[in-house]
């Protein structure tokens, strides 16, 4: 009999199916749904409970209490616009036909790489706020933040209003609270 169990995704009740692995238990693992494509976050179980072979696992209630958007301001480029940041993994980058990033910038803005930076978020379970991070992708053009430079390998904490500068293109961070 195979361990697999299934979570659901809270966006679209989508069921996806996962193998369960002794090694990952209580370790929070994050994927995109295959319907809607909104990451799913869940916790591998520490003692399952199998029916019939299976056992159904939901995803992790989400306790955001603050979401962010990604405001392009315009240029010779593209006119501008928003983006929000609802998933706890965004990939940001120039909208092409051959990848798709989470947030795809309609710009011709040839200096924007097409999977350019990460965006995460974080929340510690004690605390009812979210951290974003931003990540450079190895290999793409700079990525600047508030005019210095991110070096690979390195992940910032943002704070809003906070400046991300990809190509000829400036980006603002903007930290939404919800009640």
């Amino acid at each position: 009999m195979d361990k697999v169990f299934y979570t659901i995704c809270e966006h679209c009740s989508n069921k996806s199916k996962i193998e369960w692995d002794k090694n990952q238990i209580n370790k929070v693992i994050q994927f995109k749904c295959k319907e809607c494509k909104n990451i799913i976050s869940t916790k591998f179980p520490i003692h399952p409970y199998f029916e019939d072979g299976t056992l159904v696992y939901f995803s992790m209630p989400k306790k955001k209490t603050t979401v962010a958007k990604l405001v392009v301001v315009a240029n010779e480029h593209y006119e501008g616009g928003q983006f929000v940041l609802n998933n706890n993994l965004a990939v940001v980058g120039r909208m092409s036909n051959s990848k798709n990033p989470d947030v795809a910038i309609p710009t011709k803005d040839k200096k924007i790489s097409r999977l350019h930076f990460i965006i995460r978020s974080y929340q510690k379970d004690d605390e009812s706020t979210v951290r974003y991070t931003l990540e450079p992708r190895l290999g793409t053009n700079a990525v600047y933040l508030n005019n210095t430079i991110i070096k690979d390998n390195q992940e910032l904490y943002l704070a809003n209003k906070d400046r991300i500068k990809v190509g000829n293109t400036e980006i603002i961070f903007v930290a939404l609270f919800k009640d």
